[in-house]
């Protein structure tokens, strides 16, 4: 090649370079530009490639990056916004009975403010992805960075989510994904007592949306435990996890009733069988949905036996606390009467941080498959 001074050296390099990548997407060389069929034929080759880099950029969940996956998560959370929107009736005030005290307040806050109501659901879906998606990021629990698990999270938050009081329904989730996310710092590094204070704190706010998700209050020693926590971090977590129940009962108090007896409801609503219909949440949907959940969980599990050591100490303690947390979560929820949609949708949070070693290190073409058809069963299920 001569000296790229001369202008007759860059107009070849350019044109070595057009036939080289011509011929990596295994398109022929075309004829000179002067020919005007040759610069139309150019122009649809052009906009094929552009758009089979496109499809792949947006459906290749593992090779996500940040701007990739952002995007996907602003269309997911307007779809679930949108589709929780037309769920808002005025005849759901007829199940305020049976409703944990915050949720009652939420219930009421969307029934009367719709609009504010489907913006803090937009929020609250982006900030519980965004929050999993950094944690794991930072800590490099995956063999690979990838941002799939800001795009599964609120594929899960949308297709077992938006049901009834959708609203609700994500803020449990939310308070659900930043506990995780504020655990496995505790996991990556030294504990450090903000992050335990926080995952506690959002664990027992967690019973004031949902009565039957108090039974995670009782699995405290147990968190405690796969934290490896010392005496100084025991107390702050105690402390983390009773200060919103305490907190709700003191109001009451305050308010003319009675201070034990609001905890006393919380635990009595725990035990009492949820109203609702296990065939209406339940679609063929949702059901071919978990069944994809699962078997990427399992597949999951099977690649980690086999790529656990080439991560960190920290990673690997994060996802013995996700492996532990997954199945004992799953065997409480199902054994308590007063299990409802807002417990599944939040259970699946765990199988969310799992999920994406699947995507990583299976084949592009098996990974794709998977990835469309859990956004197919998603928005089937709305």
């Amino acid at each position: 090649m001569p000296p790229l001074h001369d202008g007759y050296a860059i107009k070849s390099l350019g044109s070595e370079a057009i036939k080289i990548l011509f011929t990596i997407f295994g398109i022929r060389v075309m004829p000179p530009l002067h020919d005007g069929s040759a610069i139309k034929s150019l122009g649809s080759e052009a906009i094929k490639i552009l758009f089979l880099i496109f499809v792949r950029m947006i459906l290749d969940v593992a090779r996500h990056k940040f701007w990739e996956g952002i995007a996907t998560l602003v269309i997911i959370a307007m779809v679930a916004v949108v589709r929780g929107a037309t769920l808002v009736n005025g005849d759901a005030s007829a199940d305020e009975a049976t409703l944990a005290p915050l949720a009652l307040w939420l219930n009421r806050f969307e029934l009367s403010h719709p609009i504010l109501a489907a913006l803090l659901e937009f929020v609250m879906i982006i900030q519980a992805s965004l929050s999993l998606a950094r944690s794991s990021v930072r800590l490099k629990i995956y063999p690979a960075a990838t941002m799939a698990l800001m795009s599964l999270t609120s594929l899960l938050i949308t297709g077992m989510g938006i049901y009834h009081m959708p609203l609700v329904t994500v803020a449990a989730m939310l308070l659900g994904a930043e506990a995780i996310s504020r655990f496995m710092r505790c996991l990556g590094h030294s504990i450090r007592p903000h992050y335990l204070f926080t995952a506690m704190l959002s664990v027992g706010m967690m019973p004031l949306l949902d009565s039957a998700l108090m039974a995670l209050l009782l699995l405290t020693p147990l968190l405690l435990l796969l934290v490896r926590a010392d005496l100084r971090a025991i107390v702050v977590a105690v402390v983390g996890a009773t200060l919103p129940i305490f907190s709700y009962a003191y109001i009451e108090w305050c308010l003319g009733g009675s201070f034990t007896h609001s905890i006393e409801s919380l635990w009595s609503a725990m035990l009492a069988p949820a109203a609702w219909q296990a065939a209406d949440y339940f679609t063929p949907m949702r059901l071919a949905m978990v069944g994809v959940v699962l078997f990427a969980v399992i597949c999951s599990l099977m690649l980690y036996r086999r790529e656990r050591l080439t991560l960190s100490l920290g990673a690997r303690h994060v996802w013995f606390f996700l492996q532990a947390i997954l199945p004992l979560t799953c065997v409480i929820f199902m054994l308590l009467p007063s299990t409802g949609p807002i417990t599944i949708a939040t259970a699946m949070l765990p199988a969310a941080c799992i999920m994406p070693l699947f995507f990583q290190k299976m084949d592009s073409f098996i990974s794709i498959t998977a990835y469309v058809l859990l956004i197919i069963l998603t928005f089937a299920a709305l």
